[in-house]
């Protein structure tokens, strides 16, 4: 049942089996760079999994706070992945709730999911030098764009 899955920053125990999605998504990273990109708490801080309770990583996602100038701060979504037969949007949505609290914590008001990269090497490096697309879907959180309770 997917009230089992646990949503967390991706822990050292799980990074070997997180690469069994990162592989799929970008076919063109090895194991041992997927390792070396995550060997560090701090690394794996900005990765976001869904575990069901078997242990098996059911979604993956990439998140931090683009260093954008100004008053506004935005939660970058490169990339979002799940991989459920039966509980995909299940999945999904534990990640995007996820985001919205770690937006939350780190005071951003929006969230932006990015579209599908073209290339992938460039997970691997410094979030900071990522160069952050202008499309995609932006989520606002700022409290007058939230629907009101009835």
């Amino acid at each position: 049942m997917d009230a089992d899955y646990t949503v967390s920053a991706l822990r050292a125990s799980d990074v070997a089996r997180a690469y069994a999605i990162v592989r799929h998504l970008f076919p063109n990273i090895a194991l041992a760079e997927w390792q070396a990109a995550t060997s560090t708490e701090d690394l794996r801080r900005n990765w976001l999994t869904v575990i069901d309770p078997a242990g098996v990583v059911r979604g993956i996602s990439l998140v931090f706070v683009s260093p954008q100038s100004g008053l506004s701060k935005q939660l970058e979504v490169p990339v979002l992945a799940s991989v459920s037969l039966l509980n995909e949007h299940s999945v999904a949505g534990r990640l995007l709730e996820y985001a919205k609290r770690r937006a939350a914590e780190e005071g951003c008001n929006r969230i932006h999911v990015w579209p599908v990269a073209k290339t992938d090497h460039w997970l691997l490096g410094d979030t900071s030098t990522f160069k952050v697309p202008r499309a995609g879907l932006t989520y606002d959180l700022s409290p007058s764009k939230q629907p009101s309770p009835r």
